[in-house]
């Protein structure tokens, strides 16, 4: 990394602060490395899941307690806690979610349709290259919220909330002074150091934090190794009884060597490939050469400022605006086979900026609550691409430059989006509507002849007067479309809540792949008499019309909360080969369905064993068959979408003795296939994981001490995770990856 100075102090100041014995700052707390917390009481801050009850959305919010026990041992990457959830399928490449090549299924939907946003901004939101996705660092998290199906018209603002909404919220600076230190250690030369300090009540009315973390391990199969580092800040000001100002900032640098996937005949032997990766070293041969391991890797920087002021208005009303600013910069590289007619090196250059802001104004009275309110956004490209460079493998194993792959320009990305939303209680019944209009501007770009550009910069190739590529000129569209939203809660019984919903999502079209697509293989499109702009103009947003039935039962300390849904889609994207072209491409030409089913079920057996169990079925398959852009018809009709288990269940319990607990989890994932035709199945698999944790209130004087060992993959279980390219693949090669071994983590922490 680059800052290998600022990582030694920041190691050695963590270290020190978890091994001092010093007394002072900070509230006495409880540990919160435990399972049991699932149990719902009167106490929040036992819980793992907030308590619902009146909520009508398939919600469930993790708490601070909860993403610390599923958060992984990186805490890095927030889609590792909702791995437990019914219908969630959460796969990454290594044991510690650091890596950038992480996935998540919820209901059938990739991530790739998953929207993200902080504190109800989507800079973080479906179009992360380089780790905008796990930009921030769990432990400064107060919550995380799942949205499955439909969500309210002022959540999922961003690209896309087809797949469903995870919401985030930081953890605000603490009242009093206090110190935060963690340090882990584990396999794979995996180290983790985390230090956070909040300033308390200052005597201006404010507060802040700060936080460092430094994150690194080497790949467990080939050569090569992943880190990161982060800083972050939050500020918090009182203007008067009637106002106040937050602000939250993050600088987030990761760089690492990807992971090799398998093909489909591979991963059958997966006993035979399970440690395939890149090449270790240099052959000679370029062929072979442009599976390097340090050709294949990224390097980024993430640069992201939010915040809000809010202003109370009246005795019942508040105005609030939160604007947002997101800048990222770094490359990829990866060999392909074809490259400007030869095996080669793409360095794909990756800088963009993203900024907006929601405003809105909120009326509460009585028994009602009222919001209307704007959201504006504008983003650079990529996505699509517009710089990419190809190399050679030279015989002395440097990159020689071969030209421009890809050189465009472009217009942004442009979203505008009014909403209003009402929640009414009316006797026991509790309403919400709400309607949101979609405007989205997608870019225009024209694509140039970089053959004769030297290598230079992105900015710097234009003054070389590439030529215009006629067929590959594309007018960006405008799309229009209008999100109700409804639900109902009625409680029949103190002790059950039934609750329904109904909500129309959308996902973005995948412009990059097409572009890229039809770059590599233009003279066959062209002979075909096929432009760019014929396949753009198939690209449309995916439409979801998602309906939600749930009730949730409670006797004692247990719950049982079982859900069933249905889905409808249309303009869904298929990535389908094309014999004629002999080519893959995206087209957003079909329709589908999905019906399913959830349970969750958590509570006490005995006073010190708590368990938490969760299960699904799902069915989501095509309408209709597939016709490509020549007219070749490819069966699908009735077929599965691809890395999506009909059935899927976890089983977790905490078994707590004095100060220690104890907490496996075991997580069964039924087969799924890889393709859209329904041909590459990926047998079942069952992981286990195990937690152990000494947890004690003050020791030594360090307040919040816990210590723990976190082993995944217990048994060491061999199976298939990730497949790339799911959801969307028809005669494709969707890409396989192995799961992670057996990954031990141990963790020490503490306030001061």
């Amino acid at each position: 990394m680059r800052t290998k100075e600022a990582i030694r102090i920041g190691t050695v100041m963590v270290c020190s602060l978890c091994f001092a014995p010093i007394c002072g700052w900070g509230e006495e707390g409880k540990g919160n490395f435990v399972l049991e917390e699932i149990v719902v009481t009167d106490k929040t801050e036992e819980q793992l899941y907030e308590k619902k009850k009146l909520e009508p959305n398939t919600e469930r919010t993790m708490t601070q307690k909860g993403i610390k026990l599923l958060g992984g041992a990186s805490q890095t990457n927030p889609l590792n806690v909702l791995q437990l959830l019914p219908s969630v399928n959460v796969q990454g490449t290594d044991g510690f979610g650091l890596e950038k090549t992480q996935a998540v299924n919820i209901r059938g939907k990739s991530s790739y349709h998953l929207d993200r946003t902080v504190e109800g901004v989507p800079f973080t939101g479906g179009h992360a290259f380089g780790g905008s996705g796990d930009l921030i660092d769990l432990e400064n998290m107060e919550s995380i919220t799942l949205y499955s199906g439909a969500a309210p018209v002022d959540k999922g603002l961003g690209f896309s909330n087809a797949g469903g909404v995870m919401e985030m919220a930081m953890l605000r600076p603490a009242e009093v002074f206090t110190v935060k230190a963690k340090q882990s250690v584990g396999a794979y030369n995996f180290t983790r150091s985390f230090v956070r300090l909040d300033s308390g009540k200052l005597p201006w009315g404010g507060n802040f934090f700060a936080s460092y973390s430094y994150t690194s391990a080497d790949k467990w199969r080939g050569a090569g190794d992943q880190r990161r580092l982060n800083g972050e800040f939050g500020l918090t000001q009182t203007l008067s009884d009637r106002g106040s100002l937050e602000l939250f900032g993050v600088w987030h640098d990761t760089e690492g060597n990807s992971y090799r996937a398998l093909n489909y005949n591979q991963s059958k032997q997966l006993s035979d490939f399970y440690k395939y990766d890149y090449n270790r070293y240099l052959t000679g041969r370029p062929a072979a050469d442009i599976y390097y391991y340090d050709f294949n890797r990224y390097d980024f920087t993430n640069k992201a400022a939010f915040g809000k002021a809010e202003l109370k208005i009246g005795d019942h009303g508040k105005l609030s605006f939160r604007p947002y600013y997101w800048r990222e910069d770094g490359y990829t590289l990866s060999g392909s086979g074809n490259l400007l007619g030869r095996p080669g090196v793409t360095d794909w250059k990756i800088e963009h900026e993203t900024y907006g802001g929601v405003l809105k104004y909120d009326l509460t009275y009585d028994r009602h609550h009222f919001t209307l309110g704007y959201w504006y956004q504008e983003m650079e490209a990529p996505p699509p691409p517009t710089a990419q460079k190809a190399y050679r493998v030279a015989p002395d194993g440097s990159l020689t430059f071969a030209g421009w792959s890809m050189l465009a320009k472009h217009t942004n990305h442009k979203t505008n989006s009014p909403f209003v939303n009402l929640e009414s209680r009316i006797g026991r019944v509790s309403l919400t509507g709400g309607l949101r209009y979609l405007q989205y501007r997608e870019p225009s770009f024209k694509y140039y002849d970089g053959s004769s550009v030297p290598d230079v910069s992105y900015d710097d190739a234009f003054d070389y007067n590439p030529s215009l590529f006629p067929d590959m000129v594309v007018k960006g569209k405008t799309f229009r479309e209008w999100l109700p939203y409804f639900g109902v809660t009625y409680p029949f019984r103190d002790d059950m809540t039934v609750r329904g919903n109904y909500g129309r999502g959308y996902g973005r079209q995948n412009w990059g792949s097409v572009a890229s697509t039809y770059r590599t293989n233009r003279a066959r499109f062209q002979a075909a008499g096929i432009t760019l702009q014929d396949l753009w103009r198939k690209l449309s947003p995916e439409i979801s019309d998602n309906f939600d039935l749930g009730m949730r039962y409670e006797k004692g300390n247990w719950y049982v909360e079982p859900t069933v849904f249905y889905g409808i889609y249309r303009d869904k994207q298929a990535n389908i080969y094309d014999p004629d072209i002999g080519a893959t491409y995206h087209q957003s030409t079909q329709e589908a369905h999905s019906y399913g089913a959830e349970l969750s079920v958590g509570g006490k057996i005995l006073e010190n064993l708590s368990m938490f169990f969760s299960a699904s079925y799902n069915r989501f398959t095509f309408d209709k068959d597939v016709r490509t852009a020549v007219g070749k018809l490819i069966e699908a009709k009735g077929n599965q979408v691809s890395d999506c288990p009909e059935w899927s269940a976890k089983l977790g319990a905490t078994y707590k003795l004095w100060d220690i607990s104890v907490s496996p989890v075991i997580r069964y994932m039924g087969s799924r296939y890889g393709d859209m035709n329904n041909t590459q199945r990926v047998p079942a698999y069952v992981v286990a994981d195990l937690n152990v944790a000494y947890e004690k209130g003050v020791l030594y004087g360090i307040k919040d001490f816990s210590a723990g060992i976190s082993i995944a993959n217990l048994l060491n279980k061999k199976y298939i995770g990730i497949i790339s390219g799911s959801e969307y693949v028809f005669d494709g090669s969707p890409g396989y990856y192995q799961g992670a071994p057996t990954t031990v983590v141990f963790t020490i922490s503490g306030k001061f």
